[in-house]
């Protein structure tokens, strides 16, 4: 399959895929969602992301107030999971 060589050959630094998308219509976007699954995770090669199973960190980057809404923040899941109506402790951790 293709789209499996081309995953593997980033990682062999033999491929760059080049995905023709339009942001009108969607069309390539199947394809680039099809590529992005084939990829396989870096969560343990990074060493920067634990697994989803332990407890949610989520590292704040980005703040925005919204009119309307209010706060908003951005950022990086960096382990667990974060669902909806979730709440979270805010600061820095000792752990």
């Amino acid at each position: 399959d293709q789209l499996e060589a081309a995953a593997s050959g980033i990682f062999n630094r033999e491929a760059c895929p080049i995905f023709c998308i339009s942001s009108v219509t969607g069309e390539g976007l199947p394809l680039l969602r099809n590529f992005l699954r084939c990829l396989p995770s870096r969560l343990q090669d990074s060493g920067l992301f634990r697994p989803p199973s332990s407890p949610a960190e989520f590292h704040i980057d980005s703040i925005y107030v919204v009119p309307g809404v209010g706060l908003v923040v951005g950022g990086v899941v960096r382990a667990g999971r974060i669902r909806p109506g979730q709440q979270l402790l805010l600061g820095p951790d000792k752990v």
